[in-house]
């Protein structure tokens, strides 16, 4: 049996203590890349959903190491460490969804022909950074602060997934903490009903639109579906979770009640599973680099890495330079699947324009 005493009377690692930190290090490693793409070309809400998903599966890598088993009499008590991840847990329920609200909000504004403008200025550059800092840090800072208020144990431990925070049964934790991440994810899909409903109407001004905003097809239509897929599959977790939360009766909220025992840890054996968020934020590791880390920007960065790093020596294909010189063009970002995608707009954009250039 998983997790049962073995012959020496210790308790047997459970196998999910292997695998899950390997599965989550390796989506930590394959973010990093896309991370620093997108800090450095200043894309606020995509490197904070990028870093929050980081961080988190760090906690993945981290937890089943140390609590490894059920044996909970010789757990570590995770005095810091938990304090911290149970805050981040705390803030990561905004944190996520408010960062894919912020995406999408661009990329229904990029399809704005309303109020398109080629040349944002530095004030209104500023504005955005500062909206989209407001959703994806500011918000889950708030809910870190107010989580005291609800806050009846220090946290609990859980075997295999480690730290998680605990909250009271009274009413003031739906509206300070529960009722939150619907609510963001309720804006993630008006977003997202938005730019579809713009695609669809303004699919022949497609190409003139993305060239007024600076940006290609691929990426735009990279960004839009990685972020869909990420709507849409958390949504129905969101509320389940909610719901959860609704059906746990209600008690009166009482400071003195809650505060009584708040240096308390619960800890809870795990069976050798699990927790189903702890999942998510591992699939949500990967689907961010497939999307993010698999296009011609990203590849492009990874081959100027590779050759600061020496390998064109090794692999002269690498070099753009002696690629050229022995008669090999270099590769375009055009046979990525978002350009393919992208087509089918920018058919119906040049038919537009040759109708209009005929008149």
């Amino acid at each position: 049996m998983e997790g049962a005493e073995s012959n020496n009377g210790e308790i047997a690692v459970y196998p999910a203590a292997v695998y899950v930190p390997i599965l989550a290090g390796i989506a930590v490693l394959l973010n990093v890349p896309p991370f620093y793409w997108h800090l450095r070309h200043r894309n606020v809400a995509s490197s904070s959903l990028i870093l929050w998903l980081i961080l988190l599966n760090l906690c993945n890598v981290i937890n089943p190491i140390i609590w490894h088993n059920d044996n909970i009499s010789k757990w570590w008590n995770g005095k810091v460490l938990c304090d911290i991840q149970a805050r981040l847990f705390v803030g990561a329920t905004v944190g996520l969804t408010g960062a894919l609200a912020c995406i999408m909000q661009g990329l229904a504004r990029v399809m704005d022909t309303n109020r398109a403008i080629i040349a944002p200025s530095k004030a209104q550059r500023r504005r955005q950074h500062v909206l989209d800092l407001l959703f994806c840090w500011g918000c889950p800072v708030y809910l870190m602060l107010v989580y005291y208020i609800v806050q009846p144990a220090r946290y609990c431990i859980w075997g295999i997934s480690g730290c998680n925070f605990v909250v009271d049964n009274s009413w003031p934790s739906i509206w300070l903490i529960f009722i939150w991440p619907p609510i963001f994810s309720l804006i993630d899909a008006y977003y997202s009903g938005l730019v579809i409903y713009r695609l669809h109407r303004h699919r022949r001004q497609f190409s003139r639109l993305l060239q007024t905003a600076d940006t290609t097809k691929s990426r735009f239509l990279r960004l839009f579906l990685m972020t869909l897929v990420l709507v849409f599959g958390t949504l129905p977790i969101q509320f389940y979770l909610f719901a959860l939360s609704l059906s746990v009766p209600r008690i009166p909220y009482s400071w003195t009640a809650v505060h009584a025992d708040w240096d308390l840890v619960v800890m809870i054996p795990s069976g050798g599973t699990l927790l189903l968020d702890h999942w998510v934020r591992i699939v949500c590791g990967y689907f961010v680099f497939f999307f993010f880390g698999m296009g011609a920007d990203a590849t492009e960065m990874y081959r100027s890495w590779l050759v600061k790093l020496g390998f064109a020596k090794v692999f002269l294909g690498l070099d753009r330079r002696t690629s050229s010189f022995m008669g090999r063009a270099p590769l375009s970002s055009g046979g990525s699947w978002g350009s393919r995608v992208g087509k089918v707009f920018a058919r119906k954009s040049e038919l537009t324009a040759t109708m209009s250039s005929s008149m």
